[in-house]
């Protein structure tokens, strides 16, 4: 009895082990994460290719690394689901009082219960995403308008022999803050 005992412990401390070390993962990680994506990250982002990129880097990616044991169970319960589905299409179920077209399957409840919740996080994600770039966009236009204002004052207010020189350097501005945000 004691063989079976300290496999079991064995399988439960190897268990808690790699829990600890994808939840160490996860935390070690944080402080490589970047919130703010410059021009070249938002290209790269909207490619076309980004599909196969992230099928070749899928396995190492910090997700499925942090997040394997739930992923692994899903997949284990549909691998034998579908396992037990295929062995029992050739077995006589009949004689096992059980119906001919006896199929083992999931209970909807779950993803029924979880769909709106999932819709909704994906909708207060993406009013997220608008709602940054709006604000990045009024903001630029509050620059456009302050640059033209700063243009209009400086001919209004200063000698004729500056003026030039103030309307070049203002739209160096706007053209140095283009270039830095846009950069290409």
């Amino acid at each position: 009895l004691q063989g079976p005992r300290n496999h079991v412990e064995g399988t439960g401390s190897r268990l808690v082990e790699a829990l600890r070390s994808s939840d160490e993962y996860k935390e070690d990680s944080r402080s490589f994460r970047r919130t703010v994506f410059s021009n070249d990250d938002w290209i790269k982002f909207r490619s076309s290719g980004r599909l196969y990129n992230n099928l070749g880097t899928m396995f190492t990616s910090g997700i499925i690394r942090g997040l394997w044991l739930e992923v692994g169970t899903v997949f284990m319960v549909a691998l034998g689901v579908f396992i037990a589905n295929n062995a029992l299409s050739g077995v006589d179920l009949a004689s096992y009082g059980l119906p001919k077209d006896f199929r083992l399957v999931l209970p909807q409840i779950p993803f029924s219960l979880s769909s709106p919740a999932l819709a909704l996080l994906l909708v207060f994600r993406t009013n997220t995403v608008y709602a940054r770039w709006n604000e990045a966009r009024t903001a630029w236009g509050r620059i456009e308008s302050a640059c033209c204002n700063l243009a209009r004052q400086g001919v209004t207010y200063l000698r004729k022999d500056l003026r030039e020189e103030h309307i070049r350097r203002v739209c160096a501005l706007a053209h140095a803050l283009n270039a830095h945000f846009w950069p290409g």
